[in-house]
């Protein structure tokens, strides 16, 4: 699946982010730990930012599974990186 043109992301990452934003941000704090909530919320928003530009130029079969993946690798990389974003 293609992610929708320019002129429809922002609906569609709006309504991605509207149903997924809660699932997300508790997988991210069990990643990162209640200590630093900014962390989850700075991988979220980074991780849709780079959803929108790869959903652009691939398919994207499943975007819920491929955001959750994603976000969970970036925090991965954050947290071994000592939290520094």
């Amino acid at each position: 699946m293609h992610l929708p043109n320019e002129k429809d992301a922002q609906p569609f990452l709006d309504n991605l982010f509207r149903r997924e934003t809660r699932k997300l941000a508790s997988v991210l704090t069990q990643t990162f730990s209640a200590r630093n909530l900014e962390l989850p919320e700075d991988v979220m928003q980074d991780t849709l930012l780079k959803l929108l530009h790869v959903g652009s130029t691939a398919v994207i079969q499943n975007p819920i599974a491929w955001l959750f993946a994603a976000a969970r690798n970036k925090a991965l990389d954050v947290a071994m990186k000592g939290n520094s974003y």
